[in-house]
């Protein structure tokens, strides 16, 4: 019983492990003299910080006289399937071009979903919904979708 919860206690620690974002940052702007914490991103995304505003590293305090505020970076969100499946770690991919069978249970990516055309069986991301949101239900598989049709994705 013991080696059983130590390796479910394993399992667990790894799966958090692969979950973790990248360690944070201290960033400063020289010329306002700020700096700030900063999350470079994580598998699902990848984050600079704003212009003006250099990486010290995860290790570096802010330098003394400077003001510690928030920053914004700017992010870009992968198009990865593990990213685009409900309940994965990380933050939120880019799931815009994501199409999904609700009869095959099936997911894949198009290139520019709003505008392409594939089979009536598949489904676009909705107009009210956010790229968040709109992820691959966990049992569903990903797919690639070898022939394109004439009708519009629904």
């Amino acid at each position: 019983m013991k080696k059983t919860g130590f390796a479910i206690f394993i399992f667990i620690l790894a799966g958090l492990a692969l979950a973790a974002p990248m360690p944070l940052q201290t960033i400063v702007n020289h010329d306002s003299m700020q700096c700030a914490k900063f999350l470079p991103g994580d598998e699902c995304m990848d984050c600079t910080p704003p212009n003006g505003w250099e990486i010290l590293g995860s290790q570096a305090s802010c330098p003394e006289n400077y003001t510690l505020v928030t920053a914004s970076g700017n992010c870009k969100d992968f198009e990865i399937e593990h990213c685009c499946t409900e309940k994965h770690s990380g933050a939120s991919g880019d799931c815009r071009n994501m199409v999904e069978n609700d009869l095959t249970k099936e997911c894949t990516f198009v290139t520019d979903a709003q505008n392409s055309t594939v089979s009536s069986s598949w489904a676009k991301m909705p107009e009210n919904a956010s790229s968040s949101s709109w992820v691959c239900p966990l049992d569903y598989t990903w797919t690639t979708l070898t022939a394109i049709t004439s009708t519009t994705v629904q």
